[in-house]
Protein backbone atom coordinates (compact mmCIF):
# COMPACT_ATOMS: atom_id res chain seq x y z
CA UNK A 1 0.00 0.00 0.00
CA UNK A 2 2.47 2.23 0.13
CA UNK A 3 1.31 4.04 3.31
CA UNK A 4 3.16 7.71 4.78
CA UNK A 5 2.13 8.06 7.95
CA UNK A 6 2.63 10.84 10.28
CA UNK A 7 0.90 14.03 10.30
CA UNK A 8 3.34 16.73 8.14
CA UNK A 9 3.79 20.51 9.97
CA UNK A 10 1.57 23.01 9.00
CA UNK A 11 4.11 24.76 7.54
CA UNK A 12 5.13 22.50 5.19
CA UNK A 13 1.31 21.49 4.79
CA UNK A 14 0.51 24.93 3.77
CA UNK A 15 3.69 24.93 1.24
CA UNK A 16 2.39 21.98 0.10
CA UNK A 17 -1.10 23.70 -0.62
CA UNK A 18 0.78 27.17 -1.91
CA UNK A 19 2.62 25.32 -4.46
CA UNK A 20 6.00 25.88 -3.30
CA UNK A 21 6.43 22.28 -2.97
CA UNK A 22 3.74 20.73 -5.01
CA UNK A 23 2.26 22.82 -7.80
CA UNK A 24 -1.78 22.35 -7.47
CA UNK A 25 -4.53 24.42 -8.83
CA UNK A 26 -5.43 27.90 -7.39
CA UNK A 27 -7.17 27.70 -4.64
CA UNK A 28 -10.54 29.83 -5.65
CA UNK A 29 -12.46 32.27 -3.67
CA UNK A 30 -16.10 31.42 -3.74
CA UNK A 31 -17.59 33.30 -7.09
CA UNK A 32 -20.59 35.68 -6.11
CA UNK A 33 -21.47 34.75 -2.18
CA UNK A 34 -24.53 32.63 -1.44
CA UNK A 35 -27.16 32.69 -3.27
CA UNK A 36 -29.92 34.68 -1.44
CA UNK A 37 -33.94 34.65 -1.52
CA UNK A 38 -36.07 36.75 -0.90
CA UNK A 39 -37.29 37.47 2.93
CA UNK A 40 -40.53 35.10 2.95
CA UNK A 41 -41.77 31.82 4.80
CA UNK A 42 -38.16 30.06 4.19
CA UNK A 43 -36.48 32.37 6.83
CA UNK A 44 -37.37 30.07 9.76
CA UNK A 45 -35.95 27.36 7.78
CA UNK A 46 -32.73 28.90 6.54
CA UNK A 47 -32.79 28.01 2.72
CA UNK A 48 -35.45 27.17 -0.41
CA UNK A 49 -34.32 25.29 -3.39
CA UNK A 50 -35.68 26.46 -6.76
CA UNK A 51 -35.76 25.32 -9.92
CA UNK A 52 -33.45 26.78 -12.14
CA UNK A 53 -32.97 24.08 -14.94
CA UNK A 54 -34.12 25.81 -17.75
CA UNK A 55 -31.92 29.41 -16.88
CA UNK A 56 -28.98 27.12 -16.53
CA UNK A 57 -29.14 25.84 -19.80
CA UNK A 58 -29.66 21.70 -18.29
CA UNK A 59 -33.15 21.53 -20.38
CA UNK A 60 -33.39 17.62 -21.58
CA UNK A 61 -36.19 16.32 -23.74
CA UNK A 62 -39.00 14.57 -22.42
CA UNK A 63 -39.22 10.56 -23.00
CA UNK A 64 -39.90 7.64 -20.63
CA UNK A 65 -36.66 6.27 -20.15
CA UNK A 66 -37.02 2.28 -20.29
CA UNK A 67 -36.28 0.19 -17.10
CA UNK A 68 -36.19 1.23 -13.37
CA UNK A 69 -33.71 3.81 -12.65
CA UNK A 70 -31.14 6.27 -14.73
CA UNK A 71 -28.11 8.35 -13.16
CA UNK A 72 -25.82 11.46 -13.25
CA UNK A 73 -22.60 12.52 -13.32
CA UNK A 74 -21.46 15.31 -11.53
CA UNK A 75 -17.36 15.79 -12.25
CA UNK A 76 -15.12 19.30 -13.02
CA UNK A 77 -14.66 17.27 -16.53
CA UNK A 78 -12.29 20.00 -18.08
CA UNK A 79 -10.70 20.74 -14.70
CA UNK A 80 -11.37 24.37 -14.93
CA UNK A 81 -12.61 24.42 -10.98
CA UNK A 82 -15.94 24.11 -11.69
CA UNK A 83 -18.53 21.32 -11.92
CA UNK A 84 -20.03 19.75 -15.18
CA UNK A 85 -22.59 17.00 -15.65
CA UNK A 86 -22.90 14.24 -17.89
CA UNK A 87 -26.39 12.69 -18.40
CA UNK A 88 -26.49 8.74 -19.75
CA UNK A 89 -29.87 8.75 -22.21
CA UNK A 90 -31.46 5.58 -23.49
CA UNK A 91 -31.25 3.88 -26.97
CA UNK A 92 -31.39 6.39 -29.46
CA UNK A 93 -31.36 9.64 -28.01
CA UNK A 94 -27.99 11.28 -27.47
CA UNK A 95 -25.93 11.83 -24.03
CA UNK A 96 -25.61 15.12 -22.94
CA UNK A 97 -22.42 16.48 -21.60
CA UNK A 98 -23.24 19.90 -19.91
CA UNK A 99 -19.84 21.84 -19.68
CA UNK A 100 -19.90 24.98 -16.91
CA UNK A 101 -18.83 28.21 -17.77
CA UNK A 102 -17.40 29.05 -14.48
CA UNK A 103 -20.87 31.12 -13.59
CA UNK A 104 -23.15 28.19 -13.47
CA UNK A 105 -24.06 28.40 -16.47
CA UNK A 106 -24.34 24.86 -18.62
CA UNK A 107 -23.74 24.44 -22.90
CA UNK A 108 -24.28 20.76 -23.68
CA UNK A 109 -20.92 19.65 -25.63
CA UNK A 110 -21.00 15.96 -26.17
CA UNK A 111 -21.19 15.85 -29.97
CA UNK A 112 -18.13 17.83 -30.54
CA UNK A 113 -16.01 16.18 -27.32
CA UNK A 114 -16.73 12.94 -29.12
CA UNK A 115 -20.11 11.59 -26.19
CA UNK A 116 -23.07 12.57 -28.24
CA UNK A 117 -23.38 9.47 -30.10
CA UNK A 118 -27.27 7.31 -29.65
CA UNK A 119 -26.17 3.88 -27.78
CA UNK A 120 -27.74 2.98 -24.88
CA UNK A 121 -26.05 4.29 -21.47
CA UNK A 122 -27.66 3.74 -18.11
CA UNK A 123 -24.74 4.91 -16.02
CA UNK A 124 -21.59 7.09 -16.58
CA UNK A 125 -18.67 7.17 -14.07
CA UNK A 126 -15.86 9.80 -14.56
CA UNK A 127 -11.78 8.59 -13.41
CA UNK A 128 -8.40 8.35 -14.38
CA UNK A 129 -7.88 5.71 -15.90
CA UNK A 130 -4.56 6.43 -17.15
CA UNK A 131 -2.98 8.89 -14.54
CA UNK A 132 -2.65 11.60 -17.06
CA UNK A 133 -4.56 14.16 -14.65
CA UNK A 134 -7.73 14.15 -16.80
CA UNK A 135 -10.72 12.43 -16.41
CA UNK A 136 -11.93 9.46 -18.52
CA UNK A 137 -15.37 8.25 -18.79
CA UNK A 138 -17.02 4.29 -18.15
CA UNK A 139 -20.38 3.92 -19.36
CA UNK A 140 -22.55 1.46 -18.53
CA UNK A 141 -26.02 0.03 -19.98
CA UNK A 142 -27.49 -3.15 -19.31
CA UNK A 143 -26.58 -6.68 -20.30
CA UNK A 144 -28.15 -7.74 -24.01
CA UNK A 145 -27.43 -9.97 -26.45
CA UNK A 146 -23.93 -8.92 -28.49
CA UNK A 147 -23.73 -5.82 -26.92
CA UNK A 148 -20.59 -4.79 -24.57
CA UNK A 149 -21.82 -3.66 -20.91
CA UNK A 150 -19.32 -1.39 -20.63
CA UNK A 151 -18.07 1.47 -22.80
CA UNK A 152 -14.51 3.08 -22.14
CA UNK A 153 -13.97 6.91 -23.77
CA UNK A 154 -10.76 8.50 -22.57
CA UNK A 155 -10.03 12.17 -22.84
CA UNK A 156 -7.31 13.44 -24.67
CA UNK A 157 -4.95 16.85 -24.28
CA UNK A 158 -7.70 18.51 -26.21
CA UNK A 159 -10.72 18.00 -23.98
CA UNK A 160 -12.24 15.49 -26.91
CA UNK A 161 -13.44 11.66 -25.82
CA UNK A 162 -12.04 8.57 -27.66
CA UNK A 163 -13.88 4.90 -27.50
CA UNK A 164 -11.10 2.57 -26.45
CA UNK A 165 -13.54 0.06 -24.93
CA UNK A 166 -12.03 -3.10 -26.95
CA UNK A 167 -8.22 -2.35 -26.70
CA UNK A 168 -8.87 -1.42 -23.02
CA UNK A 169 -10.56 -4.68 -21.95
CA UNK A 170 -13.71 -3.27 -20.69
CA UNK A 171 -15.90 -5.30 -23.58
CA UNK A 172 -18.19 -7.58 -21.98
CA UNK A 173 -20.56 -9.12 -23.74
CA UNK A 174 -23.50 -10.78 -21.75
CA UNK A 175 -24.11 -14.61 -22.46
CA UNK A 176 -27.01 -15.16 -20.11
CA UNK A 177 -30.48 -15.98 -21.58
CA UNK A 178 -32.17 -13.46 -18.87
CA UNK A 179 -32.45 -9.62 -19.31
CA UNK A 180 -29.96 -7.48 -16.87
CA UNK A 181 -30.36 -4.36 -15.48
CA UNK A 182 -27.27 -2.30 -14.74
CA UNK A 183 -26.96 -0.88 -11.09
CA UNK A 184 -24.06 1.68 -10.13
CA UNK A 185 -20.63 1.50 -10.44
CA UNK A 186 -17.94 3.00 -8.17
CA UNK A 187 -14.08 3.11 -8.03
CA UNK A 188 -11.58 2.78 -5.71
CA UNK A 189 -7.90 1.38 -5.95
CA UNK A 190 -8.58 -1.95 -4.70
CA UNK A 191 -5.36 -3.56 -5.31
CA UNK A 192 -2.95 -1.26 -3.67
CA UNK A 193 -1.08 0.09 -6.94
CA UNK A 194 -2.52 2.98 -6.97
CA UNK A 195 -4.31 3.13 -9.77
CA UNK A 196 -8.25 2.84 -9.87
CA UNK A 197 -10.72 -0.09 -10.43
CA UNK A 198 -13.92 -0.27 -11.55
CA UNK A 199 -16.74 -2.43 -8.94
CA UNK A 200 -20.47 -2.16 -11.25
CA UNK A 201 -23.41 -3.91 -9.71
CA UNK A 202 -25.96 -5.55 -11.53
CA UNK A 203 -30.06 -6.43 -10.95
CA UNK A 204 -30.43 -9.81 -12.01
CA UNK A 205 -26.96 -10.47 -12.42
CA UNK A 206 -23.46 -11.10 -11.70
CA UNK A 207 -21.58 -7.81 -10.80
CA UNK A 208 -18.38 -7.07 -12.70
CA UNK A 209 -14.79 -6.41 -10.82
CA UNK A 210 -12.35 -4.83 -13.27
CA UNK A 211 -8.65 -4.30 -12.12
CA UNK A 212 -6.77 -1.51 -13.53
CA UNK A 213 -3.18 -2.85 -15.05
CA UNK A 214 -1.95 0.78 -15.38
CA UNK A 215 -1.29 0.68 -18.92
CA UNK A 216 -4.50 1.67 -20.17
CA UNK A 217 -6.08 -1.96 -20.00
CA UNK A 218 -8.19 -3.83 -17.65
CA UNK A 219 -8.66 -7.41 -16.57
CA UNK A 220 -12.38 -8.57 -15.82
CA UNK A 221 -11.46 -10.28 -12.08
CA UNK A 222 -14.83 -10.70 -10.65
CA UNK A 223 -13.81 -14.62 -10.25
CA UNK A 224 -10.78 -14.27 -8.20
CA UNK A 225 -12.47 -11.11 -6.53
CA UNK A 226 -15.12 -13.79 -4.58
CA UNK A 227 -17.49 -10.91 -5.19
CA UNK A 228 -19.47 -13.17 -8.21
CA UNK A 229 -22.78 -13.58 -6.41
CA UNK A 230 -25.52 -13.14 -8.55
CA UNK A 231 -27.80 -10.95 -6.87
CA UNK A 232 -30.23 -7.96 -7.57
CA UNK A 233 -27.59 -5.25 -6.91
CA UNK A 234 -28.01 -1.57 -7.08
CA UNK A 235 -25.35 1.03 -5.71
CA UNK A 236 -21.91 0.01 -4.45
CA UNK A 237 -19.85 2.71 -2.78
CA UNK A 238 -15.60 2.39 -1.95
CA UNK A 239 -14.67 3.29 1.83
CA UNK A 240 -12.59 1.81 3.89
CA UNK A 241 -14.40 0.62 6.59
CA UNK A 242 -11.75 -1.12 8.85
CA UNK A 243 -9.87 1.11 9.06
CA UNK A 244 -6.55 -0.05 7.93
CA UNK A 245 -6.13 1.96 4.77
CA UNK A 246 -7.83 -0.52 2.41
CA UNK A 247 -10.73 0.10 0.43
CA UNK A 248 -13.36 -2.15 0.90
CA UNK A 249 -17.27 -2.37 -0.60
CA UNK A 250 -20.95 -1.89 0.67
CA UNK A 251 -23.72 -2.65 -1.83
CA UNK A 252 -27.01 -2.03 -1.55
CA UNK A 253 -29.30 -5.25 -2.78
CA UNK A 254 -32.77 -5.50 -3.93
CA UNK A 255 -34.55 -8.79 -2.28
CA UNK A 256 -31.49 -9.92 -0.11
CA UNK A 257 -29.01 -9.46 2.68
CA UNK A 258 -26.96 -5.94 1.81
CA UNK A 259 -22.82 -7.21 1.25
CA UNK A 260 -19.66 -5.73 3.07
CA UNK A 261 -16.85 -6.81 0.96
CA UNK A 262 -14.30 -6.73 3.12
CA UNK A 263 -10.56 -6.27 1.22
CA UNK A 264 -7.63 -8.23 1.72
CA UNK A 265 -5.48 -5.34 0.13
CA UNK A 266 -5.29 -8.12 -3.11
CA UNK A 267 -8.33 -7.50 -4.08
CA UNK A 268 -10.04 -10.85 -2.73
CA UNK A 269 -13.14 -10.00 -0.93
CA UNK A 270 -14.97 -11.70 2.09
CA UNK A 271 -18.90 -10.40 2.51
CA UNK A 272 -19.00 -9.41 6.88
CA UNK A 273 -22.20 -7.84 6.48
CA UNK A 274 -23.85 -10.36 8.80
CA UNK A 275 -20.64 -9.58 11.55
CA UNK A 276 -20.61 -6.32 10.93
CA UNK A 277 -24.79 -6.12 11.85
CA UNK A 278 -25.35 -4.33 7.78
CA UNK A 279 -26.73 -7.26 6.35
CA UNK A 280 -29.72 -5.41 5.93
CA UNK A 281 -32.68 -7.49 4.11
CA UNK A 282 -35.23 -5.08 2.33
CA UNK A 283 -35.38 -3.38 -1.26
CA UNK A 284 -32.52 -1.34 -0.88
CA UNK A 285 -31.41 1.23 -4.05
CA UNK A 286 -29.60 4.26 -3.20
CA UNK A 287 -27.01 5.28 -0.64
CA UNK A 288 -24.86 8.00 0.87
CA UNK A 289 -21.74 7.04 3.46
CA UNK A 290 -21.89 10.24 5.54
CA UNK A 291 -20.93 10.90 9.15
CA UNK A 292 -24.43 12.21 9.84
CA UNK A 293 -23.78 12.64 13.63
CA UNK A 294 -20.00 14.35 13.56
CA UNK A 295 -18.64 11.51 15.82
CA UNK A 296 -16.05 10.83 13.40
CA UNK A 297 -16.58 7.62 12.06
CA UNK A 298 -19.07 6.64 8.37
CA UNK A 299 -22.26 5.81 9.09
CA UNK A 300 -24.39 4.27 5.99
CA UNK A 301 -27.64 5.42 4.54
CA UNK A 302 -29.90 3.39 2.32
CA UNK A 303 -33.09 4.08 0.47
CA UNK A 304 -36.07 1.34 0.18
CA UNK A 305 -39.67 0.91 -0.37
CA UNK A 306 -41.82 2.01 2.86
CA UNK A 307 -44.31 -0.67 4.16
CA UNK A 308 -44.40 -1.87 0.65
CA UNK A 309 -47.02 -5.38 1.00
CA UNK A 310 -44.93 -6.82 -2.01
CA UNK A 311 -41.44 -6.38 -0.18
CA UNK A 312 -38.96 -8.74 1.79
CA UNK A 313 -39.43 -8.67 4.77
CA UNK A 314 -42.98 -6.88 4.59
CA UNK A 315 -41.45 -4.08 7.35
CA UNK A 316 -39.20 -2.34 5.24
CA UNK A 317 -38.06 1.78 5.33
CA UNK A 318 -35.30 3.14 4.56
CA UNK A 319 -32.26 2.39 6.77
CA UNK A 320 -29.83 4.80 8.99
CA UNK A 321 -26.91 2.93 10.47
CA UNK A 322 -24.76 4.12 13.17
CA UNK A 323 -21.21 3.04 13.22
CA UNK A 324 -20.07 1.78 16.24
CA UNK A 325 -16.12 1.14 17.44
CA UNK A 326 -14.54 -1.72 15.68
CA UNK A 327 -14.37 -5.21 17.01
CA UNK A 328 -11.48 -7.39 16.52
CA UNK A 329 -11.39 -4.88 13.28
CA UNK A 330 -14.79 -5.19 12.11
CA UNK A 331 -17.03 -2.27 12.45
CA UNK A 332 -20.76 -2.77 14.27
CA UNK A 333 -23.63 -0.92 12.98
CA UNK A 334 -26.79 0.12 14.51
CA UNK A 335 -30.42 0.37 13.24
CA UNK A 336 -31.32 4.04 14.23
CA UNK A 337 -33.72 4.83 11.62
CA UNK A 338 -37.16 4.78 13.00
CA UNK A 339 -35.20 6.76 16.11
CA UNK A 340 -33.72 9.43 14.04
CA UNK A 341 -36.84 9.86 12.08
CA UNK A 342 -35.54 9.37 8.67
CA UNK A 343 -37.50 6.07 7.91
CA UNK A 344 -40.84 6.93 5.71
CA UNK A 345 -38.97 7.85 2.46
CA UNK A 346 -42.21 6.39 0.17
CA UNK A 347 -40.50 4.22 -2.61
CA UNK A 348 -37.00 5.49 -2.07
CA UNK A 349 -34.32 5.83 -4.73
CA UNK A 350 -31.21 8.43 -5.14
CA UNK A 351 -29.73 9.92 -1.51
CA UNK A 352 -27.22 12.27 -0.65
CA UNK A 353 -26.03 14.10 2.32
CA UNK A 354 -25.55 17.26 2.34
CA UNK A 355 -25.62 20.78 4.23
CA UNK A 356 -28.08 22.96 2.88
CA UNK A 357 -28.21 25.59 5.38
CA UNK A 358 -24.18 25.31 6.06
CA UNK A 359 -24.56 25.23 10.26
CA UNK A 360 -22.19 21.90 10.10
CA UNK A 361 -25.07 19.36 9.90
CA UNK A 362 -26.29 17.34 7.23
CA UNK A 363 -29.43 17.12 6.20
CA UNK A 364 -30.46 14.04 3.77
CA UNK A 365 -32.12 14.36 0.42
CA UNK A 366 -33.50 11.78 -1.11
CA UNK A 367 -36.03 11.39 -4.40
CA UNK A 368 -38.86 9.01 -4.91
CA UNK A 369 -41.25 7.71 -6.79
CA UNK A 370 -42.57 4.65 -9.00
CA UNK A 371 -44.97 3.91 -11.92
CA UNK A 372 -48.50 2.96 -9.98
CA UNK A 373 -50.88 5.39 -8.64
CA UNK A 374 -49.78 4.50 -5.23
CA UNK A 375 -46.51 5.87 -5.39
CA UNK A 376 -46.20 8.54 -8.24
CA UNK A 377 -47.52 10.96 -6.28
CA UNK A 378 -45.19 10.50 -3.23
CA UNK A 379 -42.95 13.56 -3.03
CA UNK A 380 -39.51 13.44 -2.55
CA UNK A 381 -37.55 13.96 1.35
CA UNK A 382 -35.35 16.27 2.95
CA UNK A 383 -34.69 15.62 6.53
CA UNK A 384 -32.96 17.71 8.83
CA UNK A 385 -31.67 18.13 12.47
CA UNK A 386 -32.32 21.40 14.28
CA UNK A 387 -29.17 21.20 16.49
CA UNK A 388 -25.90 19.32 17.19
CA UNK A 389 -27.65 18.39 20.58
CA UNK A 390 -31.13 16.43 18.76
CA UNK A 391 -30.24 13.05 17.20
CA UNK A 392 -33.95 13.54 15.34
CA UNK A 393 -34.35 14.88 12.31
CA UNK A 394 -37.34 16.35 11.05
CA UNK A 395 -39.11 16.09 7.24
CA UNK A 396 -38.58 19.66 6.06
CA UNK A 397 -38.90 18.97 2.11
CA UNK A 398 -42.00 21.01 0.91
CA UNK A 399 -40.99 23.68 3.28
CA UNK A 400 -37.63 23.95 1.57
CA UNK A 401 -39.24 23.98 -2.39
CA UNK A 402 -38.49 20.59 -2.84
CA UNK A 403 -41.99 19.28 -3.12
CA UNK A 404 -42.78 18.26 -6.38
CA UNK A 405 -44.20 14.80 -6.92
CA UNK A 406 -42.40 13.23 -8.92
CA UNK A 407 -40.95 9.45 -10.68
CA UNK A 408 -37.37 10.40 -9.31
CA UNK A 409 -34.52 8.48 -10.19
CA UNK A 410 -30.68 9.53 -9.34
CA UNK A 411 -29.83 12.73 -7.04
CA UNK A 412 -26.58 13.83 -6.12
CA UNK A 413 -25.35 17.03 -4.23
CA UNK A 414 -23.00 19.75 -5.74
CA UNK A 415 -22.09 23.58 -5.86
CA UNK A 416 -22.71 24.27 -9.56
CA UNK A 417 -22.43 28.06 -9.80
CA UNK A 418 -19.40 28.33 -6.83
CA UNK A 419 -21.58 30.73 -4.66
CA UNK A 420 -20.68 28.66 -1.50
CA UNK A 421 -23.96 26.71 -1.08
CA UNK A 422 -24.95 23.03 -2.03
CA UNK A 423 -27.44 22.38 -4.69
CA UNK A 424 -29.27 19.66 -6.16
CA UNK A 425 -29.29 17.50 -9.64
CA UNK A 426 -31.91 15.02 -9.75
CA UNK A 427 -33.05 12.90 -12.43
CA UNK A 428 -36.33 12.19 -13.39
CA UNK A 429 -37.50 8.33 -15.17
CA UNK A 430 -39.49 10.80 -17.77
CA UNK A 431 -35.65 11.70 -19.29
CA UNK A 432 -35.31 15.04 -17.69
CA UNK A 433 -33.12 16.80 -15.30
CA UNK A 434 -33.90 18.96 -13.25
CA UNK A 435 -31.78 21.83 -10.96
CA UNK A 436 -32.77 22.25 -7.52
CA UNK A 437 -30.34 25.52 -6.76
CA UNK A 438 -29.67 26.45 -2.87
CA UNK A 439 -31.25 30.16 -1.86
CA UNK A 440 -30.27 30.90 1.82
CA UNK A 441 -32.79 33.25 3.78
CA UNK A 442 -31.39 36.87 3.74
CA UNK A 443 -30.34 36.26 7.62
CA UNK A 444 -27.79 32.93 6.97
CA UNK A 445 -26.57 34.89 4.04
CA UNK A 446 -24.87 37.27 5.69
CA UNK A 447 -23.59 35.17 8.76
CA UNK A 448 -22.80 31.47 7.09
CA UNK A 449 -19.62 30.34 5.69
CA UNK A 450 -18.36 27.53 3.78
CA UNK A 451 -15.36 25.24 2.26
CA UNK A 452 -14.53 23.01 -0.46
CA UNK A 453 -11.34 20.95 -0.34
CA UNK A 454 -10.47 19.26 -3.30
CA UNK A 455 -7.69 16.22 -3.07
CA UNK A 456 -5.60 15.85 -5.81
CA UNK A 457 -2.40 13.30 -6.62
CA UNK A 458 0.56 13.42 -8.95
CA UNK A 459 0.17 10.22 -8.68
CA UNK A 460 -1.84 7.62 -10.52
CA UNK A 461 -4.94 8.43 -8.43
CA UNK A 462 -5.10 12.16 -9.81
CA UNK A 463 -7.77 13.11 -8.02
CA UNK A 464 -7.86 12.14 -4.75
CA UNK A 465 -10.65 9.17 -5.23
CA UNK A 466 -11.26 7.38 -1.53
CA UNK A 467 -9.25 10.29 0.71
CA UNK A 468 -11.03 11.18 3.91
CA UNK A 469 -11.30 15.03 4.49
CA UNK A 470 -11.46 16.17 8.31
CA UNK A 471 -12.39 19.66 9.05
CA UNK A 472 -12.11 21.06 12.90
CA UNK A 473 -14.23 24.23 13.12
CA UNK A 474 -15.19 25.43 16.95
CA UNK A 475 -17.01 22.46 18.62
CA UNK A 476 -17.48 20.59 15.35
CA UNK A 477 -15.78 17.83 13.74
CA UNK A 478 -16.77 17.64 10.40
CA UNK A 479 -15.88 14.62 8.30
CA UNK A 480 -16.28 13.86 4.17
CA UNK A 481 -15.79 11.13 1.89
CA UNK A 482 -13.84 11.66 -1.71
CA UNK A 483 -15.97 9.18 -3.68
CA UNK A 484 -16.92 8.03 -7.46
CA UNK A 485 -19.93 6.32 -7.06
CA UNK A 486 -22.47 7.27 -5.03
CA UNK A 487 -26.23 7.56 -4.43
CA UNK A 488 -28.18 5.73 -7.29
CA UNK A 489 -26.61 5.24 -10.70
CA UNK A 490 -24.81 8.76 -10.22
CA UNK A 491 -21.98 10.37 -9.48
CA UNK A 492 -20.79 13.46 -6.93
CA UNK A 493 -17.46 15.65 -7.56
CA UNK A 494 -14.45 14.56 -6.04
CA UNK A 495 -14.03 17.36 -3.65
CA UNK A 496 -15.31 17.74 -0.32
CA UNK A 497 -17.94 20.15 0.43
CA UNK A 498 -18.34 21.68 4.43
CA UNK A 499 -20.67 24.37 6.28
CA UNK A 500 -18.78 25.60 8.82
CA UNK A 501 -21.90 27.99 10.42
CA UNK A 502 -20.69 31.59 11.57
CA UNK A 503 -17.28 30.98 11.72
CA UNK A 504 -14.95 32.41 8.83
CA UNK A 505 -11.96 30.25 10.16
CA UNK A 506 -11.50 26.41 10.51
CA UNK A 507 -9.03 25.85 13.10
CA UNK A 508 -7.92 22.24 10.94
CA UNK A 509 -8.18 20.93 7.70
CA UNK A 510 -6.89 17.03 7.57
CA UNK A 511 -6.79 14.93 4.35
CA UNK A 512 -5.88 11.09 4.34
CA UNK A 513 -4.85 10.34 1.02
CA UNK A 514 -6.40 6.23 0.15
CA UNK A 515 -2.85 5.73 0.87
CA UNK A 516 -2.80 6.39 4.44
CA UNK A 517 -0.27 9.93 3.12
CA UNK A 518 -2.19 12.39 5.63
CA UNK A 519 -1.72 16.33 4.87
CA UNK A 520 -3.07 18.72 8.12
CA UNK A 521 -3.33 22.74 7.55
CA UNK A 522 -4.33 24.92 10.12
CA UNK A 523 -5.97 28.24 9.98
CA UNK A 524 -7.67 27.74 6.68
CA UNK A 525 -9.97 30.66 5.69
CA UNK A 526 -13.80 29.60 4.89
CA UNK A 527 -15.10 30.48 1.74
CA UNK A 528 -12.68 28.91 -1.11
CA UNK A 529 -12.45 25.89 -3.04
CA UNK A 530 -8.78 24.58 -1.93
CA UNK A 531 -6.94 22.11 -3.67
CA UNK A 532 -4.57 20.24 -1.21
CA UNK A 533 -1.86 17.99 -3.47
CA UNK A 534 -0.79 14.80 -2.04
CA UNK A 535 2.88 15.58 -1.00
Amino acid sequence: MNPTTGPFSAALALLLVQGQVQRPATPTALQQGHGVAAAGPQDALGFRLRDTTAARGLTTALGMVPGMATGVAVADIDDDGDVDLFLPRPLGRADRLFLNDGQGHFTDEAASRGLGDLAEERVGLFLDVDADADLDLLTTNDDLFATSSFRLFTQDAHGGFGEVTASAGVELVSLVSVSTHRGGACAADWNGDGYLDVYSASWNGFPTLFLNDGDGTFTDATGSSQTAVFEHGWQPMAVDVTEDGIQDIYVAVDFAPNRLWINDGNASFTDAAPIAGCDVVMNDMGMSILDWDNDGDFDLYTTNIYDWPGAVPVETYNVLLRREPLVAGLPRYVDVSVAAGVDEGAWGWGVTGVDLDLDGLLEIAETNGWNAPAWIRRVPRIWKRPSVDVDRFSEVGRAAGFGTAVWGSSLVSCDVDRDGDADLVEVLMDGRLLLHENRLSPMLAATRHSLVVRPRSTGPNTHGIGAVVRVEVGELRLMRLVSAGASLLGQEPAEAFFGLGDASLAERVTVTFADGTLVELTNVAADQVLTVQHP
